[in-house]
């Protein structure tokens, strides 16, 4: 699996499995053993930072080759990012692939970002955003927030109602906390107000799911 999937677990049982397994666990320890020796990690260890002693392989599982998305719900979908393992999903669910802009701090990319998913749904029922956000503090993040609110969010809130029912999901995959914090808003969704948007808070008002898969049922379902 991914590494950010071994984060507070037992590393280990994370190694490649299958087929190919063995051969991709002993590269990865004989690899360890080169990279121990390495200049680079022995200066990292005399300025007692952590050493880069270990490659991680891994990749995508093999998808059964059923119906796409659309023939399983009647949806269509697009994906809008720029990571390449997205770009493999949007093929194998059938799904549309827009490639985000390049700087997502810029506000003239944000905005870009903006029209481009209010262009896709004008023309599918779902459509997924990646935004990755790389911070280095809570007070960074938070500005990173507030420019995804102010140019991002605020816009879709504003336009998508008038395209028919509409719902719209923000979700923050931070990997630390062991679950995913999520807001939604629109069209026939339960009122759960929370005193404060803090996954503490969020979790706090019990809307809480076991897996992707359910919450997605939550979000779509008519009501």
């Amino acid at each position: 699996g991914s590494p950010e999937s071994a984060v507070g677990h037992r590393w280990r049982q994370a190694l490649p499995k299958g087929a190919l397994g063995g051969g991709m666990r002993l590269l990865m320890e004989q690899a360890s053993r080169v990279l121990e020796d390495h200049a680079v990690n022995r200066v990292r260890l005399d300025l007692g930072e952590n050493p880069a002693n270990l490659i991680w392989l891994w990749g995508p599982a093999q998808m059964d080759r059923g119906r796409i998305f659309m023939e399983r719900t009647g949806l269509s979908g697009a994906i809008i990012a720029r990571r390449f393992p997205l770009r493999g999903l949007a093929r194998s669910l059938g799904f549309t692939w827009e490639t985000a802009p390049q700087d997502l701090l810029e506000e003239s990319s944000l905005r870009q970002l903006a029209e481009l998913a209010l262009g896709q749904a004008r023309r599918h029922a779902v459509v997924y955003v990646h935004v990755p956000v790389v911070s280095h503090g809570s007070a960074e993040r938070f500005c990173v927030m507030e420019r995804l609110d102010r140019f991002v969010l605020k816009p879709l809130t504003e336009e998508l109602p008038t395209l028919g029912p509409w719902r719209l999901a923000v979700v923050v995959d931070d990997r630390t906390l062991g679950w995913v914090p999520f807001v939604a808003v629109g069209s026939g969704l339960p009122r759960h107000p929370v005193a404060r948007l803090a996954p503490e808070a969020l979790l706090e008002q019990g809307l809480v799911f076991r897996g992707g898969a359910e919450w997605f049922q939550w979000l779509v379902a008519p009501r």
